[in-house]
């Protein structure tokens, strides 16, 4: 059963409540100068700068359609809305491919150490 999704307010303290537990700035929970995230979310969601300004610094929120954008374009804004609507088990799935391909190179790497040990043609 899905959880019920939270009203408005409730997200945006969440929202507010996430960035407080991170104890960062907002630019550095994306690892950018606050503003290439506006000319981002701008060029994203086709908002005004104003508006754009206003969701980075949490005076606002993006509206259903513009969050919808933003998740698509934006993994640490899909991990948050994962989050707020109670779905983190969800995100562990964001991150199955680079898990993988992880796997893959370590296999890759134990076995070019085998080869050495071990002698050629003997794998």
């Amino acid at each position: 059963m899905l959880a019920p999704l939270r009203p408005r307010n409730s997200v945006e303290f969440a929202s507010s409540e996430l960035l407080e537990r991170r104890q960062e700035p907002l630019s550095q929970l994306w690892q950018l100068p606050v503003t290439r995230l506006m000319n981002y979310s701008m060029r994203w969601t086709g908002v005004s700068d104003t508006t754009a300004r206003s969701w980075l610094y949490g005076r606002g929120s993006p509206s259903g359609v513009h969050l919808v954008a933003l998740a698509a374009n934006s993994r640490p804004v899909l991990v948050v809305l994962l989050h707020l609507t109670g779905h983190d088990d969800l995100v562990i799935g964001l991150r199955l491919r680079e898990i993988e391909e992880g796997l893959l190179e370590v296999i890759d790497q134990v076995r070019d150490i085998r080869g050495k040990t071990i002698g050629p043609g003997r794998i």
